[in-house]
């Protein structure tokens, strides 16, 4: 099933959570797929606090709720601690489950240099810019700026992700890539 977000002109097409896909356990009636469609609503309005959810809990006209197709907006804590159960190692799984199916429903296209067909592989550090910010474990990149430096992996020309790794902004590209 798919489900499309819109706030102010920022269109993001995700794949929604399903029962066979993720164990739906909730708190307080919010499920897995609200605390997802939250945090994915509060990304594309570039809040990156989880106290930022506040603000639409007290919206009175609920447009964040409606637009997000959510019943219950979850307060900070509970948006905080149900992101970081659902980040553990079985639920990457699944959701690297989820990417895989995505990538069999979709043809990746190739390159075709000298009638001859490749697909690209690209694995890159991008150092996150996150100067004047106060959150833990912000280091010096080699961008010189203070942030993190996820590595990605991408696959063919449209870019697809393949996975991806938080890493402090400090450590070389190279470390622990083996």
């Amino acid at each position: 099933m798919k489900t499309i977000i819109t706030f102010a002109s920022i269109t993001v097409l995700t794949v929604s959570a399903n029962a066979q896909t993720f164990n739906f356990t909730s708190t307080d009636k919010i499920t897995d797929a609200n605390i997802l469609r939250t945090q994915i609503g509060l990304l594309c309005q570039s809040r990156t606090h989880f106290e930022d959810v506040e603000l639409f809990r007290q919206d009175e006209s609920e447009s964040f709720r409606l637009s997000t197709g959510i019943n219950k907006i979850p307060s900070e804590s509970t948006l905080r601690l149900r992101l970081k159960e659902l980040a553990a190692v079985e639920s990457m799984r699944k959701i690297e489950g989820v990417n895989l199916a995505i990538l069999k429903r979709h043809q990746v296209t190739p390159l075709v240099i000298n009638g001859r067909f490749y697909i690209p592989s690209n694995i890159d550090v991008t150092p996150l810019d996150n100067t004047g910010s106060h959150r833990q474990h912000v280091s010096r990149t080699y961008k010189r700026c203070y942030g993190f430096a996820p590595i990605m992996s991408n696959l063919g020309t449209q870019g697809w992700l393949l996975h991806q790794e938080l890493r402090l902004g400090s450590q070389h590209c190279q470390k622990e890539t083996h």
